[in-house]
């Protein structure tokens, strides 16, 4: 998906059209430029990475790895060039400038790894002597910085510091720098995992009570992470005299593999999809969470359903469950009620227990587009799970629609009722070849109503062809300086979506009676107060 986007000719217009004209370049970065002049295709990466450092609206991603691409693929080209040091000191002052960007968390990490590569890379030249002595250490400096301003992110490195750091550890001169970085993360480790809220009070704070899945998982903690650990982890780290010493620390991998191993030590399936919810909760959880939802789509496609009340218990409990995070994790919740429902649909043959599964789905609720305006980059505010909705109530309907008729049923309620929003790059053609293909023969007439409601003229990914001709003539008329008809090219061109029709109906309307109120939550608010008719 993401390269069919880039690929778009829409999508480089409209990065083109919001750029911020001739960038103006400080002295060093000007000065990196001209020393990589004699490489062509480093000397493109360099400029496109200022470019989009000093963009009016910067993709953040875009810098992390194009400084990453930078660094890491052209290093050999730095230590040739005759100005190598002052070249390398500039390129650890710009990972300075990136972390003071807002990273996320992902982010933030690829931005440590970067940071240890390079000096996993630069130490070989240091061996070689090809490189300053003080390189190193500043590239330490600007790691240890990195890493100290977010706990969070100086807590996961205690996982991988070991391995980076063990050969430059055996350096005297920079065997201190390491040792102090290695002990302090390993210390936040530690106190971070000891302080954490526990399974107890995350089950207290969320209003949920459980008594014998509860009590078997506060045991197995007791049991695979005591009291006593921590203790003695303390007393390792801080009796450590050397780097070694610190190689048998628990590291933030041994609780995170040990608090994923106690998963499978649950007896109960309930017990085993409670804990993982308490897992997915924890932010330090992150890296795994990949790795938690497959444990938990594993646990729903191995579980059997007893076609009677313990049944329908054991499914009202799941959803139970569900309900105190599904604002926190709306993506995963619904990939596991489209887990659980499938397998009901094929593993069982009771229509009133498959129904009890309905009435809980849709008394779980239906996640409607909730279109909140227009961001102030041109960017539509909505709930992007609201399509994960809709694909997984088809994805369960289409296993047998003559069985599904309540879920088909309330689908086509929620979307007269709430509205719907696909937008081109959803490739939503797809879902509705799916369902169409199934068996909806005995019920036809709700499933054409719902198909009338999808948008499926949708062909490719941004404006192209005759709409994109006609909307930029327009736009070229008023030479880009009407800022509605400016921005409605935009959106057709970048961002298109079925609410478009609605946004050219009102905009018409507009011109008619000039009352700009009625484009009031489809315009950002620079178009909306830029509005005067009498100006026209």
């Amino acid at each position: 998906m993401t390269d069919l986007i880039n690929r778009s000719d829409a999508l480089k217009a409209n990065i083109i059209e919001t750029s911020t004209g001739k960038v103006v370049l400080s002295e060093n970065e000007k000065f990196l430029i001209d020393a990589v002049s004699s490489v062509p295709m480093l000397k493109r990466s360099v400029k496109e990475y200022f470019d989009e450092k000093h963009h009016r609206f910067p993709v953040i991603n875009e810098i992390v790895e194009g400084y990453r691409k930078i660094i890491l693929e052209n290093t050999w080209d730095f230590i040739k060039h005759k100005d190598r040091s002052r070249i390398l000191l500039l390129l650890a002052d710009e990972i300075l400038y990136i972390s003071s960007l807002d990273l996320s968390l992902n982010q933030k990490n690829r931005v440590e790894k970067t940071i240890l590569e390079t000096i996993e890379i630069l130490y070989k030249f240091y061996l070689e002597k090809r490189i300053e002595l003080k390189i190193i250490k500043q590239y330490l400096s600007v790691f240890e910085k990195t890493v100290n301003s977010d706990n969070v992110c100086l807590i996961k490195s205690s996982g991988y510091l070991k391995r980076y750091f063990n050969e430059i550890s055996k350096d005297k001169d920079l065997y201190r720098a390491v040792f102090r970085i290695t002990k302090r993360s390993l210390i936040e480790n530690i106190i971070y995992w000891k302080n954490l809220s526990s399974f107890t009070s995350w089950e207290y704070e969320l209003n949920i009570e459980y008594s014998v899945e509860s009590k078997e998982i506060q045991d197995i903690l007791k049991e695979q992470i005591p009291e006593d650990l921590f203790r003695d982890s303390a007393e390792m780290i801080h009796i450590a005299k050397d780097f070694k010493n610190l190689i048998d620390c628990p590291d933030f991998s041994f609780f995170t593999e040990k608090l994923r191993s106690i998963v499978d030590m649950i007896s109960s399936p309930e017990g085993r999809i409670y804990f993982l919810f308490y897992l997915l909760e924890l932010d330090v959880m992150d890296d795994l969470r990949e790795y938690l939802l497959f444990d938990f789509n594993r646990i729903l496609k191995t579980l059997s359903f007893d076609e009677d009340d313990k049944g329908r218990l054991f499914v009202a409990r799941i959803f139970r469950f569900f309900k105190p995070v599904q604002n926190r994790f709306q993506n995963a919740v619904l990939e596991c009620i489209k887990t659980l429902g499938i397998e009901i649909m094929k593993k069982t043959e009771d229509v009133s227990f498959s129904d009890h599964y309905f009435d809980k789905v849709i008394e779980f609720g239906f996640i409607y587009p909730d279109v909140k305006g227009v961001s102030a980059d041109w960017q539509i505010i909505m709930n992007k799970n609201h399509i994960k909705n809709i694909r997984t109530w088809l994805d369960v309907i289409s296993i047998d629609p003559p069985r599904c008729l309540k879920l088909l049923s309330a689908l086509l309620i929620n979307l007269k009722v709430g509205g719907i929003y696909i937008s081109d790059t959803d490739l939503f053609q797809h879902d509705i070849t799916k369902f169409l293909n199934s068996n909806i023969k005995s019920s036809y007439h709700i499933a054409r109503q719902i198909a009338v409601l999808f948008p499926v003229y949708f062909r490719e990914i941004g404006a192209e062809g005759e709409l994109r001709k006609i909307s930029t003539a327009i736009d070229e008329l008023f030479n880009r300086n009407d800022k509605l008809i400016h921005f409605l090219r935009k959106q057709i061109h970048a961002e298109s979506n079925n609410t478009h029709i609605e946004l050219v109906q009102n905009i018409f309307n507009y011109w008619a009676d000039c009352d700009k109120n009625i484009l009031i939550d489809q315009v950002p608010s620079d178009v909306y107060s830029a509005l005067n008719i009498e100006e026209k």
